[in-house]
């Protein structure tokens, strides 16, 4: 089924998104299509279509933790 002449999902398995590669669809959460994604670093996420699509998302979240230790080690440093 489509809505104005586009799909409704399109299937993202096997695409890369920063961090991410999506292994396979997941079930819908509060009418989201969500995907299941191996991130880099071994963990897994499940990820909104369109969070991976705008680039909102692009890690499990080991991203956010990697550069907040850099930032604690560059502030350490100047001190």
């Amino acid at each position: 089924m489509s809505r104005g002449g586009r799909p409704l999902s399109y299937d993202l398995t096997g695409q890369r998104y920063g961090r991410l590669t999506v292994i396979e669809r997941a079930p819908n959460k509060g009418g989201k299509v969500m995907w299941h994604c191996l991130c880099d670093c071994g963990n897994t996420a499940e990820v909104r279509s369109c969070s991976l699509i705008s680039g909102l998302v692009r890690s499990c979240g080991c991203y956010h933790s990697e550069r907040a230790r850099e930032m604690m080690l560059l502030i350490n440093r100047n001190r």
